[in-house]
């Protein structure tokens, strides 16, 4: 119930240049995923207990990929979002080297009081790939602003949050993990074979680094004609 609420503070569309993002009010239910949690208290410290720092969603489908999302209660103190909710979405599906998928990212948050939405969306697609499967935003809504009932976000201790993932492109490489190349230079190595065609480029991930004692030398690459 919209009741006698005065319009949420966000009801305009703010431009934040420096997270690169837009916040706005919408009506429409997110598309992809809703995680509602009907008792946020008990939840939190359920999650807190149990020794996690986050609340994840079942899996759900946008732009045939597979994804989960994700709220941090108290933020992500890693990712600078402490006295915040944090809020990220994950791609399930293992992608092969050198592949991508590149999504515009819009996360939610229920306002009980006037039914509606605060929208974030992201100014930038986001490029999923091996290498990185998770984007999200660290400082979606100051703590404070959430718990208080004036906002319409968390209301009798129940709150609603929502995400969608719009996929804008993807590419498809076939590709090839090595681990364990030469047990004398470095273990977990991997190596794209883009099926016998040399790139412009190539990436060397190297495990536990701070831990190498003797000189490693990369697995033979070619570039162009060279090698």
């Amino acid at each position: 119930m919209q009741g006698n609420f005065p319009p949420s503070k966000w009801n305009k569309p703010i431009f934040d240049d420096v997270n690169e993002v837009v916040r706005l009010v919408r009506e429409e239910s997110p598309e992809h995923c809703i995680l509602k949690i009907d008792s946020f208290s008990k939840a939190q410290d359920a999650l807190f207990e149990s020794g996690n720092n986050h609340f994840k969603s079942t899996e759900f489908k946008a732009g045939s990929y597979t994804w989960v999302f994700s709220v941090y209660p108290k933020g992500n103190k890693e990712a600078g979002g402490a006295d915040h909710l944090s809020l990220y979405v994950t791609l399930v599906d293992k992608l092969d080297f050198g592949s991508f998928v590149n999504a515009a990212l819009r996360f939610f948050i229920y306002d009980k009081n006037r039914d509606n939405y605060l929208t974030i969306l992201d100014i930038r697609d986001k490029r999923f790939h091996t290498l990185k499967s998770t984007f999200g935003i660290p400082k979606f809504l100051p703590l404070s602003s959430f718990t208080d009932a004036s906002n319409g976000f968390l209301v009798d201790d129940c709150c609603a949050f929502g995400v969608e993932v719009l996929v804008r492109s993807g590419q498809q490489v076939k590709g090839s993990v090595v681990s364990g190349l030469e047990a004398k230079q470095v273990k977990g190595s991997i190596v794209s074979s883009l099926e016998d065609k040399c790139d412009r480029t190539y990436t060397w991930r190297i495990e536990h680094f701070s831990n190498l004692k003797n000189p490693s030398y990369s697995p033979e690459f070619c570039l162009g004609e060279w090698s």
